[in-house]
């Protein structure tokens, strides 16, 4: 009875091993010096299974891929994970791990080197955010061997930043430097990259321009009282129902001190109107809060108000 018992207890580890998912780590494809695809093979074992590749300059990792579903079935079969933002001439370490109810398994370590860009190039937009209508400065210059006279295009993708990147205006010529700058009318978030057009092609890195609700205030006072203020303005692009804080500023900060919200106006722009009875003058503004990622909270410019007998409307 006890050898029976012993022998099932040494087959217990097999029976869990047989049902733990098999990970293999596979060889990086497409290697660049940013980008790189990791392969390797699942074995869900039958049960439901999820993996993911983790990855880093050491065996420590740090960095993994998202999270993707390999199956249930019971054979192996490929699976891959893109990595971007890589740097240029850097050795790499990455592993598979897959998951189910029945454990974890982790393949082996594997290195991955990526080349070096001969060329680079840089990218600054001022200012950002940009307020809506306005027009950003894009700058920026191609560092290395022979960056003279290289054609340069300035490719964006708007918010939500689904879609391809796509040319903005006209392609531009370095200078003797390597230097370039573009112009970018401000009508939308987006994300903003320069591109080298020769081959291989030097790509900057990507830089998300900001843009801010256009938001402007006034004021309109009672002649009867000259403490009974109305603050008023417009917002482009059009939106309704956006909430519309009206500020003081105090020595080191600005204090809230009335709400509204964006009122329907035309097809490009949206208003608001408050009506307060101010204690005391001072300096305001008005920041129109956003409801999305395609713009940011627009801020008016500062308005001083003095409570005087003899005024001007503003």
């Amino acid at each position: 009875m006890f050898g029976t018992l012993a022998a099932l207890g040494a087959m217990a580890p097999l029976a869990l091993a047989a049902t733990t998912p098999g990970a293999r780590t596979g060889k990086a494809s497409a290697v660049t010096p940013q980008t790189a695809t990791l392969n390797g093979r699942v074995d869900p074992n039958g049960f439901p299974t999820a993996f993911y590749f983790q990855y880093g300059r050491s065996t420590r990792y740090g960095k993994r891929t998202a999270t993707a579903d390999a199956g249930s079935g019971k054979n192996s079969h490929a699976v891959s994970a893109s990595l971007t933002g890589l740097r240029p001439n850097t050795t790499y370490h990455y592993r598979l791990v897959a998951f189910s109810s029945k454990g974890t398994a982790r393949g082996t370590d594997r290195k991955l080197k990526t080349p070096q860009i001969a060329t680079t190039s840089s990218i600054s937009v001022s200012p950002n955010p940009l307020r809506f209508g306005g027009t950003a400065s894009v700058a920026g210059a191609l560092s290395g061997p022979d960056v003279g006279g290289k054609q340069v295009a300035l490719q964006f993708k708007p918010f939500p930043f689904t879609s391809t990147f796509r040319q903005s205006g006209n392609t531009v010529v370095t200078s003797p430097q390597g230097a370039y700058s573009f112009g970018f009318p401000g009508l939308i978030t987006a994300q903003l990259r320069v591109v080298e057009k020769s081959k291989p092609s030097v790509v900057s890195q990507t830089v998300t321009e900001s843009v801010a609700l256009a938001t402007s205030i006034h004021i309109r006072r009672s002649r009867r009282n000259l403490h009974r203020v109305r603050f008023y303005g417009r917002v482009r692009p059009s939106r309704a129902g956006n909430a519309v804080l009206i500020q003081r500023k105090l020595k080191r900060r600005w204090k809230t001190i009335a709400l509204t919200l964006t009122r329907p106006g035309t097809a490009n722009f949206s208003f608001f109107s408050k009506r307060l009875r101010l204690g005391r003058g001072g300096t305001f503004r008005v920041i129109v809060r956003t409801t999305g990622g395609d713009y940011v909270d627009g801020v008016s410019r500062e308005l001083r108000i003095l409570l005087r007998r003899h005024h001007r409307r503003s």
